[in-house]
């Protein structure tokens, strides 16, 4: 949710730094109008999407885990669950209150205003004038659309060239549906209540609305401008409404006496590529922050802050090849994650179904070794190597929230350690294709008392890729 807000917040706030700079003070209208519209979806969906390849499978099979590795996360992860588990804070919980309050109430001043307008409908006296209703309404308030609907005070408080350019105005609007941007606006405001780019976004799309119904005027411009000066006296009118008298009035003015130039045409027609580009950066793959970052016991992936915990180191009798006695070894075990953003994480021993792999094979994660990817591994010097994908932590959507990945390990031991993947360019490039495949993994989520949720599980199944004479196959 962090990233896609930040990725939408982007891509709004670089339209309409585009908009303000280059199209704000154009005369192209309707390329205005559709600008604002247009990057306003991009920016709620575009993050969305990702344009990087699924990972495709053909079966799906359960999970078969190594027992080595079962136990060690198992004792891991049981063990630090008890540790203040009752002193944990459902911080999500608190932010989706907070955040349906405002939904709520942005919604009950919509409500409120569309009450208003219902009720000045209702009270008022109404006509028919050009296919228009004219609801007269005997209140204080300047003239305003709403669909095909005008208020106003008195018709008869405005000379007959004032009434004919008060009509000709919110007329316009009716006909090129403004209402409708507004509907969608206040939507967004209900949605993003919490976001100031939306009520930038209202802002402009309103003059943009104002400075279209201005043009249907027949009048000339000093007659129109003076009229609007001195009649903006009125009080506020409903959100989902447009107003004859809408402030700023002197933008209003000055609009109406430029004039289209090859310049500003060009303008429109350059800012397309530019602003295009720019938002395929700001996709589902973008600013993910798919590198960890460690503190101390923490680590930050992907915009979320786990807590890793392993506890003391196990013993155990190991025969030395050299002497052919038993010897005493402290084996320590690997951190795993317990909480995600101070909230403890359930594992597989808590939950109804576990996370599984959407259409796995029995190869499992062998699917990302081949392909191109393949062509690198035939590329490594002959040995043995070991691929392994540990501690995942699955969300609610199925999508990979956090796991360990070391990259392509050598398996021959020598002096006391592994010796390194060769040429280590190749494992490079190899780990980060490889790393890109793991993230994109979909699985089910895991189920708990019916619905999905986060969970931590074990390891996905490891295999070994053999290398030799440059040719590749793999074995569990």
């Amino acid at each position: 949710m962090l990233h896609y807000l930040i990725n939408c917040s982007a891509i709004w706030l670089m339209s309409l730094f585009c908009f303000d700079v280059f199209l704000r003070r154009s005369i192209l209208h309707s390329y205005n109008r559709i600008y604002l519209i247009g990057t306003l979806l991009a920016g709620m969906f575009i993050p969305l999407f990702s344009f990087v390849q699924k990972a495709n499978f053909s079966q799906q099979t359960k999970e078969v885990y190594g027992l080595e590795k079962t136990f060690a996360i198992k004792s891991n992860i049981v063990s630090a669950a008890q540790i203040n588990s009752s002193q944990s804070i459902n911080w999500e919980i608190w932010v989706w209150a907070i955040y349906l309050l405002g939904v709520l109430f942005t919604f009950s001043l919509l409500l409120a205003d569309i009450i208003k307008t219902f009720r000045l409908y209702w009270h008022g006296s109404k006509t028919t004038i050009e296919g228009l209703w004219l609801v007269e309404t005997k209140q204080n308030h300047s003239p305003f659309s709403f669909f095909g609907f005008i208020f106003m005070c008195n018709s008869k408080t405005y000379s007959d060239e004032q009434l004919t350019m008060i009509l000709a105005h919110e007329k316009r609007h009716n006909t090129l549906w403004h209402g409708l941007d507004l509907l969608l606006m206040q939507l967004c405001k209900i949605a993003f209540w919490f976001q100031p780019l939306i009520y930038l976004y209202l802002q402009r799309l309103r003059m943009v609305h104002e400075y279209q119904a201005d043009k249907a005027v027949a009048k000339p411009l000093a007659e129109y401008g003076n009229f609007l000066l001195e009649q903006n006296t009125f009080t506020p009118t409903p959100q989902m409404a447009h107003s004859f008298f809408y402030s700023p009035l002197k933008n209003r003015i000055l609009m109406l006496t430029r004039k289209s130039s090859t310049w500003s045409k060009s303008k429109s027609l350059l800012i397309i590529p530019v602003v295009g580009i720019a938002i395929m950066c700001f996709s589902k793959d973008a600013f993910s922050d798919n590198k960890q970052a460690i503190d101390g016991n923490k680590v930050t992936y992907k915009g979320n802050t786990f807590e890793l915990y392993a506890p003391p180191g196990d013993t155990v009798y190991i025969e030395n090849p050299m002497t052919g006695k038993m010897e005493m070894k402290v084996m320590k075990i690997e951190p795993a994650p317990i909480k995600m953003n101070n909230i403890q994480l359930l594992t597989a021993d808590d939950v109804e179904e576990i996370p599984v792999l959407k259409g796995t094979p029995d190869n499992r994660l062998m699917a990302g070794a081949s392909g191109q990817n393949r062509a690198l591994l035939e590329k490594l010097e002959d040995g043995e190597y070991r691929i392994s994908v540990r501690q995942l932590v699955v969300g609610k959507e199925g999508e990979i929230l956090y796991f360990k990945w070391d990259g392509i390990e050598n398996t021959k031991w020598e002096n006391g350690k592994y010796l390194p993947t060769n040429p280590q360019n190749i494992k490079e490039e190899f780990d980060t294709r490889f790393e890109r495949f793991v993230e994109k993994l979909e699985f089910h989520p895991a189920i708990k008392e019916g619905k999905p949720i986060v969970c931590s599980m074990y390891d996905l199944e490891p295999f070994t890729v053999v290398v030799k004479n440059h040719q590749v196959s793999f074995k569990k």
